[in-house]
């Protein structure tokens, strides 16, 4: 027979007829041990057998049972259970507001660095980037021109130097040039 006390249970051995103190960590538990917790207590969440301050990755607080319980599949972290609920996402997607999605919606393009939905340039529709060389299609009355841009120049206005010490920009070299698109009124 099991004896139980409030917030104990005891050994699972049914000749006991002893109880034994859960683990500080656990409010009900099937053992002493940190990793044999049935229930936690107001502060902490369930999760595989013990109880956690934070739920890890993949996973969000459930406050009415106190569980840490799965997010959507497409979500890295999440605050529920439903794919409109995300705050980061697992790879190949992009967040978009509070969903992970595979491709980026219309002014908006996929930047890998962050693995989110950033805004293109105003100029743009759509873009593969977020200067006005990104565009691959305009607004109405617009066409994407083709022009050249110096990738040195490009990473220079990105990442200015230092006040303190100014620095000249290095010549470009042929294969440091790519083209883009840019919108322009027709003429």
């Amino acid at each position: 027979e099991i004896i139980e006390v409030t917030g104990v249970q005891t050994c699972a051995l049914p000749i006991c007829n002893l109880c034994l103190p859960c683990s500080n960590v656990c409010l009900g538990c099937t053992g002493m041990g940190d990793d044999e917790c049935v229930s936690c207590g107001s502060t902490t969440f369930f999760f595989e057998n013990t109880c956690v301050l934070e739920c890890p990755t993949g996973f969000y607080e459930d406050e009415p049972t106190r569980y840490c319980l799965p997010c959507d599949i497409t979500c890295l972290e999440c605050s529920g259970p439903s794919d409109r609920e995300c705050s980061d996402c697992n790879s190949p997607r992009f967040l978009e507001g509070n969903e992970c999605l595979t491709t980026c919606s219309d002014g908006l393009f996929a930047d890998e660095a962050s693995q989110t939905c950033v805004p293109c340039e105003s100029s743009c529709t759509t873009c593969d980037g977020s200067l006005g060389s990104d565009c691959l299609s305009c607004p109405a009355g617009e066409v994407p021109i083709m022009v050249p841009v110096l990738v040195d120049a490009l990473r220079a206005s990105s990442h200015p130097p230092p006040t303190s010490a100014p620095r000249a920009i290095p010549a470009a070299r042929s294969e440091e040039r790519r083209v883009g698109k840019e919108c322009r009124s027709r003429w």
